[in-house]
């Protein structure tokens, strides 16, 4: 056939009609997905499969209008006049209806492999209900190998000494952009912390965070002008994969920061989803002053105790940068956690940092509601605020749906799902974020303390001995320990040898004081309580508190009951007396923190019981329990409940208080009661001659606990 003859065929088939009408209508429809799709946040991946679709089609519509001719009477199968069914138009629109058909199927099955390629580690979307147990994130533990990364704190160049938490700040907001991307694995600032001035070899620390590389790098800043070097590093083999340096301006920074995060994604061969593009893209603030005043506070934030005096730097650094850019969503974000802190732990007296925090919140979600940062701060507004617990926890959900890799997120949702009684939830997320931030103390001490509450206290001495190995003077911690101890060794002199080696706090020797009541030893233990008592002092500091009791009010209840069951009542009631009367003040100045007013309540009906007072001693200990019912806190609730109980034993009154022992034994809350602290603990002596007090104390403990599935 020659050339004329074959256009002349391709004309008389339709094809180049098909053809340039296809190539216009895919053009169209090609353009409107690549330009309308990206601004309802649909992801890249989608995008580019639809394109591909289109132009896949093109040839086939060709080789279609070449097999079937398009005619005013539809669609015929072209072929040779001698082939069976040649002129028979059945059959024709048979063959067409069952290619549509099969074409259909083709593009269907393209675009959900295309849809499930894209969409396979995504989080999911939330239950409507916050009560439903799926967990809000996926993850890809199978790829966390070698999509996996520590950024090493930053080196500081910089001569002016002031300009020094520049690095850290510049570090730590590009491993915020790297924690955006759920298809990577992110370990967090405050577990590589440690090797800032430390000499350890690149692929040990990659060893010890678990991770496939690092980013190292070091920031000079003079004047407005930043030097920033990063280089990234294949942890297996100690070798560079990519380097860089940046001379910009104070400006430039945020496009820096993008685009190094940017860059590592592509090395490490990371799934980028247009959503968490454009969230890496974002300027937190116009500002450059409010945003070096940020990055104080974030350097800040890593290295402080949260007593009051470091809450109040980094709240008045807060406040200095949103005077500066009042639209400065993140720091309004960290005013709402700062503010809320201070009124959690009693700071400010009251209502003034609660009324602080709820402003705001407001601010903040004015200016940027999607913001995964602003939803965290409303988890813990939610959380110590206002104790919406299923509110709360639907925030910090949504929050890890923006922020993957952040383990605060992780122990929000840990912290409020305890709360509602969800035991294996809790640990579920806090052996993720352990993942995440291996050596943060936080982590570890919840978890710890968690897995003490379902009973498991092996498990818990492993998590709390590495979060002694970080800080070993912690009084959480040491505390928590020597809960371990008591309840799972039965060795008195492997106790005392290990209570012995404890750094010498109000803590450790508070632990003392209570090995030896445990052990009957009376004398021992009142010297240690008082010991415990002078060193706590007036020590206002967050870790001085246990149930929001202050050390020394604690340590003076186990003096007193040391007393008393050393058979110096005198003495005893002199303590009980000081415990009621501080009680009694506390009270009288009408604290706004309902946990403290609980608490206040719980001790004065402790005293008052110890007095004698025993029809005082029921109504406040019943106060403390009403204020915080176990109906609406799993954690809370059971400890108020525990001290009604050790009221009803110092009264003598076995018929109150063993229903109430029974049922703790059956439940999980922190710092549960055991059978093994009925057999040792003399605050139960009152009850011991009851045959249905042995009976409980005889049972199984194992038998009496029931693990929440």
């Amino acid at each position: 056939m020659s050339l004329a003859g074959f256009v002349a065929e391709l004309k008389r088939r339709q094809v180049i009609r098909v053809g340039v009408t296809y190539a216009a209508v895919g053009l169209i429809a090609a353009l409107a997905v690549i330009w309308i799709f990206p601004l309802f946040a649909i992801p890249a991946g989608l995008v580019r499969g639809l394109v591909a679709v289109i132009g896949f089609g093109f040839p086939v519509a060709l080789a279609l209008a070449w097999v079937y001719e398009v005619t005013p009477d539809g669609v015929r199968r072209t072929v040779s006049a001698h082939a069976p069914h040649a002129r028979d138009p059945g059959h024709a629109r048979f063959v067409a209806r069952t290619t549509n058909i099969i074409l259909l199927v083709l593009l269907f099955a393209t675009l959900s492999l295309i849809l499930w390629r894209e969409f396979k580690s995504v989080p999911p979307a939330m239950p409507a209900s916050p009560d439903s147990a799926p967990s809000p994130v996926a993850f890809d533990d199978a790829s966390a190998d070698e999509k996996s990364i520590a950024v090493l704190p930053f080196e500081s160049l910089s001569a002016d000494e002031a300009n020094r938490f520049f690095a850290s700040g510049i570090q730590d907001e590009i491993l915020t952009h790297l924690s955006r991307i759920a298809d990577l694995k992110v370990i967090s600032r405050s577990s590589t912390l440690r090797y800032a001035s430390a000499k350890v070899d690149p692929g040990e620390i990659a060893r010890q965070l678990d991770v496939a590389h690092l980013l190292a790098g070091s920031v000079q800043k003079s004047g407005d002008r930043v030097r920033i070097n990063v280089q990234l590093i294949d942890a297996g083999n100690e070798t560079q994969v990519w380097a860089k340096t940046y001379d910009r301006t104070l400006d430039d920074v945020f496009a820096v920061e993008t685009e190094v995060a940017q860059v590592i994604a592509e090395s490490l061969k990371v799934r980028l989803t247009e959503p968490e593009r454009i969230a890496m893209a974002l300027r937190p603030t116009s500002n450059i002053d409010a945003y070096a005043l940020w990055l104080k506070g974030r350097a800040l934030n890593e290295t402080s105790s949260y007593d009051r005096a470091n809450t109040a730097e980094l709240l008045d650094i807060h406040r200095q940068a949103v005077a500066l850019d009042p639209t400065f969503a993140l720091a309004w974000a960290e005013l709402v956690k700062l503010n809320i802190w201070e009124y959690w732990e009693g700071y400010d007296g009251g209502q003034v940092g609660l009324d602080a925090a709820r402003a705001a919140l407001a601010q903040a979600e004015v200016l940027a509601p999607d913001l995964p940062e602003v939803k965290i701060a409303r988890g813990w507004f939610l959380y110590y605020g206002e104790r919406q617990f299923a509110a709360a926890l639907a925030a910090f959900h949504a929050a890890q749906r923006g922020l993957p890799n952040n383990d605060q997120a992780l122990v929000g949702s840990a912290l409020i799902e305890r709360r509602l009684g969800r035991w294996q939830l809790t640990t579920r997320d806090l052996e993720r974020a352990r993942s995440l931030n291996p050596n943060g103390l936080e982590t570890l001490s919840v978890l710890g303390e968690s897995l003490i509450a379902m009973r498991e206290f092996d498990r818990a001495e492993s998590a709390i001995d590495a979060g002694l190995a970080l800080k070993p003077s912690d009084p959480y911690l040491l505390d928590m320990k020597a809960i371990c101890l008591f309840n799972g060794h039965v060795d008195w002199s492997e106790i005392d040898r290990t209570l012995a080696a404890f750094p010498e706090t109000p803590a450790s020797i508070g632990s003392r004081a209570t090995s030896a009541l445990y052990q009957r030893e009376f004398d021992q233990a009142s010297v240690l309580f008082e010991q415990a008592i002078v060193a706590a002092g007036k020590d206002d500091s967050p870790d001085n508190y246990k149930d929001y009791i202050p050390t020394t009010t604690a340590m003076r209840l186990g003096l007193a009951l040391s007393e008393k069951s050393a058979g110096r009542i005198e003495s005893a009631a002199a303590v009980y007396q000081t415990i009621k009367q501080n009680a009694q003040a506390s009270l009288a100045a009408k604290p706004d923190h309902t946990n403290v007013r609980a608490a206040l309540y719980a001790v004065l009906g402790m005293a008052e019981a110890g007095l004698g007072e025993a029809t005082a001693a029921i109504a406040d200990g019943e106060r403390a329990t009403a204020l915080i019912p176990e109906a609406s806190d799993a954690i809370d609730g059971p400890a108020w409940l525990r001290y009604l109980a050790r009221i009803h034993a110092q009264n003598g009154d076995a018929d109150r208080a063993l229903p109430l022992l029974t049922h703790l034994l059956d439940i999980t809350t922190t710092d549960p009661q055991t059978v093994r602290l009925l057999e040792i603990d003399p605050v139960w002596d009152p009850l011991r001659k009851d045959p249905r007090f042995q009976k409980l104390i005889a049972t199984d403990s194992a038998a009496l606990t029931k693990h929440d599935p």
